[in-house]
């Protein structure tokens, strides 16, 4: 077994099975999954530069976010009647309030997914 294959087995068993067992791929990208790699992708682009003594803007990150976005190949499906520019917007307001030296307090942006993570309560995602 190669290590991505370990990885993605010790990740999820069943996803495993199907993609590496069964040959089966999957037929669309969650949003949630889509947007958690895009902002991951931007919080690298602002920190890079901080290392070299240096700060990336607003449109550097949102100009990786949409890169990430747009080379999704898979359709990507949204849930609660969500769209693609919902999801540009939450991630600009997101970016846009994350503090210049890096050290946000997630309590204090009020967005409902840091909330979930916070008071670990499921219904905050959804108030």
């Amino acid at each position: 077994m190669s290590h991505s294959q370990v990885t993605e087995f010790t990740r999820c068993p069943r996803k495993y099975h199907l993609h590496r067992r069964l040959g089966l791929e999957p037929e669309f990208c969650p949003s949630g999954l889509l947007f958690g790699s895009a902002m991951h992708n931007a919080l690298a682009v602002f920190h890079q530069p901080r290392l070299e003594g240096k700060e990336a803007g607003l449109a550097l990150l949102m100009k990786q976010f949409t890169s990430t976005w747009a080379n999704e190949d898979l359709p990507v499906r949204f849930k609660n009647g969500q769209s693609a520019e919902d999801m540009h917007s939450l991630a600009r307001r997101m970016l846009a309030d994350h503090p210049a030296d890096g050290n946000a307090d997630p309590a204090l942006l009020g967005f409902p997914a840091v909330d979930y993570i916070i008071d670990r309560r499921p219904s905050a995602l959804f108030s």
